[in-house]
């Protein structure tokens, strides 16, 4: 089903906890490897890296950027994902990170962009039930 987050960490034995931190862990900077600290800094130093060896995903820059709530810096990187063509562009509309970007213009711009609408129709519909 799309767009199913609850229903999965549902379905993830063991504690509150642990399903707790299930919800957590597809979110953008858990992605990354960062763990607290200085967030911005460390995304920083993530974008030096991608611009001199090419081997940090946008999607997943966009994502963490999103998560902190840099719409300016998330949308860029997004962008630039959707130059890439990255694997991660997909799943766009069903990223719990984004979730509070889907009234944006800019959010449904890119999801248009990518032929994403009728889905994010789709899950923004499941979601209202």
């Amino acid at each position: 089903m799309w767009g199913s987050w609850p229903l999965a960490v549902d379905d993830v034995p063991g504690d509150g906890r642990t399903r707790a931190r299930a919800a957590l862990a597809p979110r953008g900077v858990d992605r990354l490897g960062i763990q607290g600290g200085d967030t911005p800094a460390e995304l920083a130093g993530l974008e030096a890296r991608r611009l001199e060896t090419g081997y940090v995903d946008a999607f997943l820059l966009a994502s963490a950027y999103a998560e902190i709530g840099d719409a300016a810096r998330a949308f860029a990187w997004l962008d630039e994902a959707i130059t890439d063509r990255s694997a991660y562009v997909p799943m766009l509309v069903v990223d719990p990170v984004w979730t509070h970007f889907h009234a944006d213009a800019r959010f449904l711009r890119r999801v248009e962009q990518v032929g994403l609408i009728s889905v994010l129709a789709r899950v923004s519909g499941q979601r209202a039930e």
